[in-house]
């Protein structure tokens, strides 16, 4: 036979060769075609599973996004206050950080990465989230990535013409997932093409058990489910248990992504180092730890990593692109050039890239092949990059000169990205320019409202405010923009200035000498500068805003103090604390208090208003009042107010009661009845009617001692209970005043 026959595959190994050679759709049609044969073939059915969820993988360890709902409803506490260099909210801290003037940052304050990543994108503070995550494609924030996920597979799912491939309502997990021929398929089909992470983590955990907890990749997969559930903590200790059984690169890079979401960069970079010990020079474990350091600003070392990265593999394109763009803010560009080249060799092409490489020609003083490469980019753009796109074009422009093209560059950045912060600034200069100074101020302040963290929007709003005369809104803005950059000169000069026009604006109306037996001072409060266009000429016009103040010396706090003795003096006298009685004359104190003041106020200068001296002295007098009203009525409210003890009496009768009277009546009508009897008896013996009368006089007499002398002791007892509560109260008055007293001393004095 001359011609060679062509091998056809029929059946499962046509659909397992499918499957090799990555034609995913066509192995699962045959494998969709062998099922509605035979149903119950376990080879197909789980061949059919992972054609569907390989169709639909998502590699766990780049996705990264966090969406709104996760970041709302995440339980797990970070301190507020971190320590610099272990949190990826204080990423910067010495002169290691990257020039924040040189390179742009994000809303969360981090400079952007050579490549866009879901982490190194995202806002800041849920706050920013909200506000800032529309875009003019969708007026809708960011949600949720598990139901993102969830919507994924339901649409998968949908696509089918037969609708659900398993009903997993209806399935035996038990039974499948204790299946080793079985289960894993069955769970990578849940987790990715499904997006039910339940019941992935339910499948994960019976084949954990079946394995009796001595398979590594079944702790992996709980980890993964863990991870999607925002139970970090669990997801840690199944990852150290896996790595305690087998060392696998995707445990000590999945550990480090956990850690990085728990904002522990220090334990992730421990993690990946681990992992370096055992597997070197692997590339998932060096850009992880790349990364790392560069959201934690250290540039030099992330650099490092990923020329060690290069150094493996070649046409890593991150790394590329990291190492090209801190050679471009590190003011190298014809380096980064070189770079960027080279991933356009690779064939990747688009239009981030290209107008990389025309602002790399611009800096290199390359102008045609910059404007071939921007208008290669403009031409490919699309509407996620369109403002930065055009906000690049408005920055060439500038550099070119024609400001007018500039500006609409950058409004049409705007309307494509109303929360671009680039442009608004630099549109905002240009108006300042122009000397439309409340335009650029209403643009500045829009950038500062969508990102805090933007060193030249609060920079440039507090020069505006210098100008316009806003020392404390600029003392503000200036210390904000140097909590991003310390070093900023510029900031520095100008908080200088500003603290030396405070301090230099305060006139002298007298001199040092003189100054301190004047009467009288003028002080100045406040200070407006305003800025005044007239007729192409400009000028300052100073306002000044002066307080009159009375100075204190020895005539004005002599009254002060003899009023303040006075009413000491009262307070001892009216609330005794060690005798009971108080001398009558201690109600004129008020009156030579009243008399002190009138002196002191006629003798000093006063105008038409209450003087601050003058109320001085009337606030001490009201409060010698009050001590006397107080002395008057606080007996009758601690007897009727109840602030003593219900039997407390200050007034006891010391008399026999009505009823007590009635009783003893009684006893007198019987002795006088027993009187009678015995002058009857005394017919018939004498002797025992004088006994019987003797009797009856005796106990009547004990009944009215005794009766008097527990009236007595009651009365006396009362009186006591009184007397303690009394004493009790008139302390705390006493402490009262006297503290109320001294302090008004005090403040006056000062």
């Amino acid at each position: 036979m001359s011609a060679e026959k062509n091998i056809r595959f029929e059946g499962f190994v046509k659909a397992y060769r499918l499957f090799r050679n990555n034609k995913l759709a066509e192995a699962e049609a045959v494998c969709t075609e062998l099922l509605r044969k035979n149903p119950l073939d376990q080879a197909t059915w789980a061949l059919k599973l992972q054609c569907l969820s390989d169709a639909t993988y998502v590699d766990e360890l780049e996705n990264e996004d966090v969406g709104l709902a996760e970041a709302f409803l995440d339980q797990n506490v970070i301190a507020t206050n971190t320590r610099p260099g272990t949190s990826f909210q204080r990423p910067t801290t010495t002169a290691k950080g990257m020039n924040p003037i040189m390179r742009p940052t994000t809303n969360a304050g981090r400079p952007l990465s050579g490549i866009v990543r879901p982490q190194t994108m995202r806002q800041g503070t849920m706050e920013q989230a909200i506000r800032t995550a529309r875009t003019a494609k969708t007026a809708r924030a960011v949600s949720s990535t598990s139901a993102r996920n969830m919507r994924l597979g339901t649409a998968s799912m949908a696509a089918g013409a037969d609708g659900e491939f398993v009903n997993l309502a209806r399935l035996n997990i038990e039974k499948y997932a204790s299946d080793k021929q079985v289960n894993r398929q069955l769970f990578e089909y849940v987790f990715y093409f499904v997006g039910d992470i339940k019941v992935a983590h339910q499948i994960a955990g019976c084949a954990t058990r079946a394995a009796e907890y001595e398979d590594y990749y079944w702790k992996n997969q709980l980890a993964k489910c863990y991870y999607r559930l925002g139970m970090l903590p669990d997801a840690e200790k199944q990852l150290l248990s896996s790595a305690k059984q087998m060392y696998v690169v995707e445990t000590f890079a999945f550990l480090g992504k956990v850690y990085n979401r728990m904002d522990q960069p220090v334990a992730a970079l421990k993690s990946y180092s681990e992992g370096l010990s055992q597997f070197e020079h692997d590339v998932t474990l060096l850009t992880g730890m790349a990364r790392v350091k560069e959201l934690l600003g250290e540039y030099d070392d992330s650099i490092n990593i990923y020329k060690k990265v290069l150094e493996v593999q070649a046409n890593n394109i991150e790394a590329i692109a990291c190492v090209a763009t801190t050679h471009y803010y590190s003011g190298k560009p014809e380096i980064a050039l070189r770079y960027y080249r080279r991933i356009l060799q690779m064939g990747v092409s688009s239009a981030e890239l290209f107008m990389n490489i025309g602002l790399c020609c611009l800096a290199a003083q390359q102008f045609d092949f910059a404007l071939s490469s921007i208008m290669r980019a403009q031409a490919t753009m699309t509407e996620d990059v369109g403002a930065d796109i055009w906000y690049n074009i408005g920055h060439v422009m500038v550099e070119v000169g024609d400001l007018r093209y500039a500006a609409r560059a950058y409004r049409i950045a705007l309307s494509m990205d109303p929360d671009h912060c680039e442009s608004l600034v630099n549109l905002g200069i240009l108006k300042h320019q122009d000397g439309k100074i409340d335009e650029a101020r209403s643009l500045y302040q829009a950038a500062v409202s969508k990102n805090p963290q933007m060193f030249e929007a609060n920079f440039n709003l507090g020069m505006v405010s210098y100008q316009q005369g806003k020392y404390d809104d600029c003392r503000r803005l200036i210390t904000k923009a140097l909590e991003v950059f310390p070093e900023h000169e510029h900031c520095l000069k100008i908080l200088k200035m500003i603290k030396s026009i405070q301090l230099t604006l305060i006139p002298h109306f007298a001199m040092d000498s003189v100054q301190n037996s004047l009467e009288w001072n003028l002080s100045c409060t406040k200070t407006y500068v305003q800025w005044i266009v007239h007729h192409n000429d400009s000028f300052e016009q100073t306002i000044f805003e002066f307080k009159i103040s009375r100075q204190q010396n020895s005539f004005t706090r002599m009254p002060i103090v003899c009023i303040f003795l006075a009413n000491l003096i009262q307070i001892f006298a009216k609330f005794p604390v060690f005798k009971m009685e108080s001398n009558d004359l201690m109600c004129f104190f008020p009156i030579i208090q009243l008399i002190i003041g009138l002196i002191s106020s006629f003798s000093t200068p006063h105008s038409i208003y209450l003087t601050t001296f003058e109320s001085r002295l009337l606030a001490f007098i009201i409060l010698s009042v009050i001590i006397e009203l107080s002395q008057q009525l606080l007996p009758f409210f601690v007897f009727y107010l109840r602030c003593c003890p219900m039997e407390s009496d200050p007034n006891p009768p010391k008399y026999p009661s009505p009823g007590v009277q009635f009783s003893l009546d009684t006893e007198r009508s019987k002795c006088h009845a027993a009187l009678d009897s015995a002058r009857i008896d005394s017919v018939r013996s004498p002797r025992i009617a004088n006994f019987d009368m003797c009797m009856a006089e005796l106990k009547f007499t004990m009944s009215l001692l005794e009766e008097t002398i527990n009236q007595h002791s009651s009365a006396e007892w009362r009186q006591r209970l009184w007397r303690n509560s009394y004493h009790r109260i008139q302390t705390a008055m006493l402490l009262i005043f006297n503290i109320l007293n001294i302090s008004m001393l005090l403040t006056f004095l000062k």
